[in-house]
């Protein structure tokens, strides 16, 4: 008999949220795997009790507690906790974004610490969010001089504009999201 157990989990095909993207799977702490949509991925652990959490981009499902036995399997499903509207409000905590459920009795939810944003990230967050929609804005303003009509020349400077503000937004994050994971692993 094994001393190694599997955890399997399992993404259904139904739900649209997040449909292009993986979900990350953390098991103890630790990258484990990633699962698309319509997936299923086996992770080979040792025998015992683990903590299991599936994660996007930091925020994800609360962490469940399970006991692998030795030589079997148990099965997680994981998949978006609402509706593609919800997804705002879910943002507020780190564990509403996903449900990961299990079908063992013995599985049980770990209470996940709520979310300590300092001023000076609150602030940062702001600055983002600012510059994100700026980008939106002048992009559809150059769009609408484009299609009404107005200067050529000034609806292609907002199209730069628009484009610039959204990739240094989306730069931005993923340099923030890169230092707070290399920040936890040391």
């Amino acid at each position: 008999m094994s001393d190694n157990g599997t955890i399997v989990i399992v993404r259904p095909p139904g739900a649209y949220r997040d449909v292009l993207r993986a979900y990350g799977v953390q098991v103890d702490g630790e990258r484990a795997a990633k699962v698309k949509r319509d997936e299923r991925v086996a992770v080979s652990v040792p025998a015992g009790q683990h903590d299991v959490r599936a994660v996007i981009d930091g925020f994800g499902s609360p962490t469940v507690r399970v006991v692998v036995p030795a030589g079997g399997e148990v099965e997680l499903t994981v998949q978006p906790a609402g509706s593609p509207f919800s997804w705002f409000w879910q943002l507020r905590r780190r564990d509403t974004y996903l449900r990961l459920t299990s079908a063992d009795p013995s599985a049980t939810a770990v209470p996940t610490p709520p979310l300590q944003l300092g001023p000076a990230r609150w602030a940062g967050l702001g600055l983002l969010a600012v510059v994100a929609f700026a980008g939106i804005y002048f992009f559809f303003r150059g769009l609408g001089d484009f299609e009404h009509g107005g200067s050529h020349a000034a609806g292609a400077r907002f199209l730069v504009l628009g484009a610039a503000c959204y990739l240094v937004a989306l730069g931005s994050s993923r340099l923030i999201r890169r230092r707070r994971r290399n920040r936890t692993a040391a």
